[in-house]
């Protein structure tokens, strides 16, 4: 399906015609203490431009103090690998490795033609320009001026502190609601490391929880995990799909969810719209 797109881009730059909607999936929490190819190889097939959650910076080795988190140094490499365009560094370990490990780790990024995302930032996907919003404890109100004052379509990505949790919390809840209230086309949720239910509201996109991607630290054990794959132009979103993953803990491999049956069962259960499944991917 990548290269029929890839083919798709290309003609529809010859014909001088408006590319295709733009193909985006998020994923939740990445932190990686070894050499991490094999960890995140899984995601590749996932379609679409991807962004997750960069739990740490990026360091040599573990920062000092304690509940300090790093990653290793080939996470880039690994997440451009497997698809991914954007990192969110907005979360509480951002800068466990103090201000010099923060910059450093907006270097190594770079470096690997990703984009770190701290606020608002624009990124352009299959040839149409989206609005991302990393957030983390940030008010509803400042969160709801930040969509307003990003081009459509906007995709929020945000982190909250919270424990692993199906149900969401007040304040999550709160903050999500501004965001939809104020416009944005996609908001996906991480850090309790728990999964959550998925929602449409018209061509808006609620994830209410994406669990870990991949966890070095034991300070988690929550392998429930789902990737989000969007498909939307500046009108918001008309195609979204779930596809459950088993999330990489403790230097195990992330997989896809060799089971999908029970996730989608279990999203259900949450409160999740009926879902059309689709072998490893489900429609909402």
């Amino acid at each position: 399906m990548k290269s029929t797109r890839s083919w798709l881009l290309a003609l529809a730059g010859l014909l001088g015609c408006t590319p295709p909607p733009a193909r985006l999936w998020l994923a939740g929490d990445v932190q990686v203490e070894a050499a991490p190819t094999p960890t995140l190889a899984a995601l590749a097939p996932l379609e679409g431009a991807g962004v997750v959650n960069l739990e740490g910076p990026l360091l040599a080795g573990p920062p000092g103090g304690t509940d300090r988190l790093h990653n290793h140094l080939g996470v880039p490499a690994a997440l451009r690998a497997v698809g991914v365009v954007a990192v969110s560094l907005a979360n509480n370990h951002a800068a466990d490795g103090g201000d010099a490990g923060l910059a450093a780790t907006r270097i190594a990024l770079q470096n690997h033609g990703l984009l770190a995302l701290e606020g608002t930032a624009k990124l352009e996907v299959d040839g149409h320009p989206l609005s991302l919003v990393a957030a983390y404890d940030t008010p509803p109100e400042a969160l709801a001026a930040a969509v307003r004052a990003a081009p459509p379509p906007v995709v929020v990505s945000l982190h909250v502190l919270a424990p692993p949790a199906y149900a969401p919390a007040a304040d999550t809840r709160a903050r999500v609601e501004a965001a939809l209230a104020a416009g944005a086309a996609v908001v996906a949720v991480h850090g309790s490391h728990a999964l959550g239910k998925v929602e449409r509201r018209g061509r808006q996109i609620v994830a209410w929880g994406l669990g870990n991607v991949a966890f070095s630290c034991r300070c988690t054990a929550e392998d429930e995990a789902m990737a989000l794959e969007v498909t939307l132009d500046e009108g918001g979103v008309y195609e979204a799909f779930v596809v459950p993953l088993r999330a990489g803990l403790h230097g195990e491999p992330t997989q896809l969810e060799p089971e999908p049956k029970g996730v989608f069962d279990l999203l259900e259960a949450l409160g999740s719209p009926k879902l059309t499944r689709r072998g490893v991917r489900a429609s909402f």
